[in-house]
């Protein structure tokens, strides 16, 4: 069954996405790349680049949205990075490297790959993106996000 394998209710990116818009472009990136690998090796998986590449774009991505392009409001931050960061590195990049096992084995084109994932990550986005709103709003999380920003300064 396909579906079981595409279709995969996760937040396996909330603290990719977290990163990204808390910390900037390259933590979030750094972030996203050791999530992979390290899942990877933890589950016995093989490494494939182009996955962990996608994971590492989720957080670049989610990063450079809330820190140059939209700041204020930070609802509208979080849903733009939550959403541009998976359509590039969940939907797109992601999906190229893992049609390899897909493709073959379901019999399925990219682009199908692509809508599914598509599908897929249009309702986790949602929910991650608000997860995260809903997060920052919590004064003890925001007031610590801001000391550990100032320690990395």
């Amino acid at each position: 069954n396909p579906f079981s394998q595409i279709i995969r209710l996760s937040f396996e990116n909330l603290p990719i996405l977290l990163a990204g818009i808390c910390f900037g472009p390259v933590v979030g990136a750094s972030v996203g790349v050791v999530a992979d690998v390290v899942g990877c090796l933890l589950y016995g998986y093989s490494i494939n680049p182009v996955v962990t590449l996608g994971a590492g774009m989720v957080g670049l991505v989610s990063g450079l949205v809330a820190t140059y392009i939209v700041k204020r409001p930070r609802w509208l931050s979080c849903a733009l990075a939550t959403a541009l960061a998976h359509l590039t590195g969940s939907v797109v990049i992601k999906s190229i490297g893992l049609a390899s096992w897909y493709l073959s084995k379901y019999d399925m084109g990219l682009a199908e790959l692509m809508l599914w994932r598509l599908l897929t990550y249009s309702v986790i986005g949602v929910l991650e993106g608000t997860l995260i709103v809903l997060l920052l709003r919590v004064p003890a999380i925001s007031s610590h996000i801001e000391q550990l920003k100032d320690k990395v300064k």
